[in-house]
């Protein structure tokens, strides 16, 4: 019996800021995940709010903006799924902070 192995792609999120206050927060994230042999089908962002969002990426690199509206710290999940089904996930935590008066 013969086995092929498929080579999952890594999972990687690009945040030129981590940390907010919390009037006007705007977050961009960038899906910068590595598919070495194979193509990346469907990227899922989580993001500890109940807004999450699923998608086919249509470049190299997918870009998202995701605001907050309380005060606290979330964990944004990336999860990136292969054309043979195979998936990756990461972490990144991102801070809302009190805006200063």
């Amino acid at each position: 019996m013969k086995f092929k192995l498929y080579s999952a792609s890594t999972a990687r999120i690009y945040t030129p800021s981590l940390s907010k206050c919390s009037k006007g927060n705007i977050f961009i994230l960038r899906d910068s995940s590595k598919a070495v042999g194979s193509i990346t089908k469907k990227v899922i962002w989580k993001f500890a709010d109940g807004k999450d969002t699923t998608f086919v990426p249509s470049t190299l690199f997918t870009q998202v903006k995701h605001s907050y509206n309380g005060i606290g710290k979330y964990n944004v999940v990336l999860t990136v799924i292969n054309q043979y089904g195979c998936l990756d996930s990461t972490i990144t935590q991102l801070s809302v902070n009190p805006t200063p008066t």
